[in-house]
């Protein structure tokens, strides 16, 4: 399972307060990604044509090209873009090109103005390698861990404050919250915007080719820090199912706390996911009830009445930041912060905090 480095490479830190984003900058930045998204090409790791591309530290015309349609005649790319590129040579990071369709035709305008205007303000820029604020980007709507409803956010943004404040004083620091968690990887941190992502399910790498495209994507383009938290995923089930529940009927309940075990990988293959749906109504009788549950020890720590754990397929899940191979600067931050994490998380009771609040999440839920 990949590691980030050791603490080789410490880059000078200084802290100020930090800032967190307003629900603007969270809809601009999804805004962006499901333009891209929608014309049917995103970023530099989509490498598909007929829609924005973000230019990236060290693209050339040549290299783009050759990324997306499989050769280097540039000078197509080029005449489509004469209206940003005085010459082939002039690209700037974080200009927005228009890639051309594979039948010579040109995006969507609608697309195009959207990426641009998404980028215009100023905080979601990419930035200079000599910038020294660490920008973290985290995905919302994950209660308690990372909720707008909860004091700061919730339980990470927290962590992430008090390792900058002990391992990094007088860094400058800000994060921000997007809730297209895809936009994260395939976008935003290639880009340049952000150095640091979070909380990612670290995953076991090289991940399997049946494995989401987002777990893949980690596996080949990110590095991880030390792990933010550890959560203790169980299955609990009867003691007939299929080995490898192939075609069982999962409950996941309401109150669960952890990433989502579809888009993460974590689910079998062959399972099927039952959602927001009262664990006693899940398992009741009937042509719908499903047969094991999914779930976590912090969460529901002994199993319902007749299941037992499924140890075969529990594991631990590592919280993570995540930080681009090809970003240089990220990666040290990256370093720098995980030394902070291994501080906070040895020298606090951090574990105790993590039990104390999921115990105030579940008798009065963020809103």
């Amino acid at each position: 399972m990949p590691r980030s480095a050791g603490a080789a490479r410490r880059p000078a830190l200084r802290r100020a307060p930090p800032a967190l984003s307003s629900g603007s900058l969270s809809g601009r930045l999804a805004a962006l990604a499901l333009a891209a998204l929608a014309a049917g090409a995103g970023g530099a790791s989509a490498q598909e044509a007929c829609g924005p591309y973000v230019v990236q530290r060290g693209d050339t015309l040549r290299s783009i090209t050759q990324r997306v349609y499989g050769h280097d005649r540039y000078l197509t790319l080029f005449e489509a873009n004469r209206d940003v590129l005085p010459s082939p040579n002039a690209l700037e990071v974080g200009q927005v090109l228009r890639l051309p369709c594979e039948d010579g035709s040109m995006p969507p305008e609608a697309a195009m103005q959207a990426a641009r205007q998404t980028l215009d303000p100023p905080g979601i820029r990419p930035r200079g390698p000599a910038e020294e604020e660490v920008r973290f980007l985290t995905a919302g709507g994950m209660p308690p861990l990372v909720a707008t409803g909860l004091p700061g956010r919730g339980l990470l943004p927290e962590l992430v404050r008090r390792v900058m404040s002990a391992a990094a004083p007088g860094q400058q620091f800000r994060i921000d919250e997007v809730r297209d968690g895809d936009a994260q990887l395939s976008l935003l941190l290639p880009m340049g915007a952000f150095d640091l992502g979070f909380p990612w399910v670290q995953p076991e790498c090289p991940a399997r080719l049946s494995a989401p495209r987002e777990v893949q994507r980690l596996c080949e383009d990110y590095a991880f820090s030390e792990p933010l938290m550890t959560l203790d995923l169980v299955f609990y089930g009867p003691a007939d199912l299929p080995r490898d529940l192939e075609g069982v009927r999962i409950c996941l309940p309401p109150d669960y706390v952890g990433p989502d075990p579809i888009a993460t990988g974590l689910l079998p293959r062959g399972a099927d996911l039952v959602r927001d749906v009262a664990l006693a109504d899940c398992l009741r009788p009937g042509p719908d009830a499903a047969t094991a549950v999914f779930t976590n020890r912090e969460t529901l720590a002994q199993p319902p009445e007749g299941l037992r754990e499924l140890s075969r397929h529990s594991r631990k899940a590592a919280l993570v930041a995540v930080a681009p191979k090809a970003n240089p600067a990220a990666i040290a931050r990256l370093e720098a912060f995980s030394e902070g994490v291994r501080q906070v998380t040895t020298e606090e009771d951090w574990p105790g905090i993590v039990r104390a609040t999921l115990s105030d999440w579940r008798r009065e839920p963020a809103r």
